[in-house]
């Protein structure tokens, strides 16, 4: 889709959905468009607007209308402000909060940030766990996916390949409520030589480059088990995850630029 944002705007789209939104200029614009200009802004909109802060992570500027960063190969994204491994294994979500009616009224509280650290993230955290091992013991094929070195095998359902401590979230500028009330967050999980009871031992991957739950194993498991994973957030929160897309596909679609 395509707004109409105003002042220095920046367009976000969530890849798979079609939720669209103005992303304001700090101190320039305000409002659902970012029509309502700062009475005390003398910025001027450039072709260099998006890349407000410099390079991140040891990325070098080129300089020129391009306002581009060129990347280390551990980070990715507009300003290098993305370790590869998240980028490549990590699943954003949206949470949304379900509709509360009275007297034939609804309202849809926004879900922030506190709401996520202080209660979500308590539930979601042990949900997506739970997910991803009950995904690696379904089939043969998902236990060849979940362990790929490893032989062919019919998986014990009491085994796991991750503890819930193994899966975290990015606290970074990806995370904020949008104007329509969705949090967006990034998880991953990390793949545990401790927790780890399903892939034979031998065959464990060891290696730093191989210590994340893979992408499509992740998602899924988040996917497949989605009922399962919003049934514990509604019933503690009354919340749900919406939608679930790729971190690679969604940095691709968001990169921040003046359309």
């Amino acid at each position: 889709c395509k707004l109409n944002c105003s002042n220095c705007r920046r367009q976000r789209v969530n890849p798979g959905s079609l939720d669209c939104y103005c992303k304001c200029a700090s101190g320039i614009g305000t409002g659902a468009y970012c029509e309502n200009r700062v009475a005390d802004s003398k910025s001027t909109c450039s072709v260099c607007s998006n890349l407000t802060t410099p390079c991140l992570n040891g990325g070098t500027d080129l300089k020129g209308a391009s306002c581009a960063c060129q990347c280390p190969a551990t980070f990715v994204g507009p300003r290098c402000q993305v370790y590869r491994q998240f980028y490549l294994n990590g699943m954003r979500l949206s949470i949304i909060a379900e509709q509360f009616c009275a007297f034939d009224r609804c309202l849809q509280v926004p879900v922030t940030r506190t709401m996520f650290k202080t209660s979500i993230w308590s539930r979601l955290r042990p949900a997506v766990a739970q997910a991803i091992n009950a995904f690696c013991t379904a089939s043969e094929a998902n236990f060849a996916l979940c362990c790929p070195s490893a032989a062919r095998q019919t998986p014990s359902a009491d085994k796991k390949l991750i503890a819930d401590a193994d899966v975290g979230y990015l606290d970074n500028e990806d995370m904020f409520t949008d104007n329509v009330g969705l949090l967006g967050v990034v998880v991953y999980a990390n793949s545990s030589s401790t927790a780890n009871t399903l892939c034979p031992a031998a065959r464990r991957r060891r290696s730093t480059l191989q210590a994340m739950v893979a992408q499509s194993v992740l998602q899924s498991a988040i996917q497949q088990f989605n009922s399962t994973v919003s049934g514990n957030l509604s019933s503690c929160c009354g919340v749900t995850v919406r939608s679930a897309v790729t971190y690679n596909s969604y940095v691709k679609y968001n990169v921040e630029e003046i359309i």
